[in-house]
């Protein structure tokens, strides 16, 4: 018998991942990359959007960014992933212990794996 988490366990579950690879998350996302599809997806709205804008460096925008996906739900953590998937795959398989799949189905938002090099990070960056 397969049982399913409630959705209590389920929104704790997302919320203890994204704690867990905080660090990471914010050495390695862009999260202006990744905020027009969640838009799209009515994860994220217009405020904030501008709420990350208004940070000044990428490190403190990555942050809120992770503060404010905490509180989209499990939903929200789906489709951050999704989109993880065709533009950071390194980062999507350090969350998701899955390699992605090949064929990337949103090539406007698509970044070239490269352009994410963990070995680069720091590299000519002062945040």
């Amino acid at each position: 018998m397969v049982t399913m988490a409630s959705p209590e366990e389920e929104y704790q579950d997302y919320q203890d991942l994204l704690e867990e690879h905080c660090y990471i998350i914010t050495e390695m996302l862009d999260p202006i990359k990744v905020v027009p599809y969640l838009r799209s997806k009515h994860v994220m709205d217009e405020n904030d959007y501008e709420e990350i804008e208004a940070k000044d460096t990428r490190k403190k925008k990555a942050m809120h960014f992770v503060n404010l996906l905490k509180g989209k739900g499990p939903e929200g953590y789906g489709h951050f992933i999704d989109i993880l998937e065709k533009v950071m795959p390194h980062l999507y398989r350090l969350l998701t212990n899955k390699d992605p799949r090949r064929q990337s189905s949103i090539s406007s938002y698509g970044q070239e794996e490269g352009d994410f090099c963990p070995d680069c990070l720091g590299a000519g960056s002062s945040e």
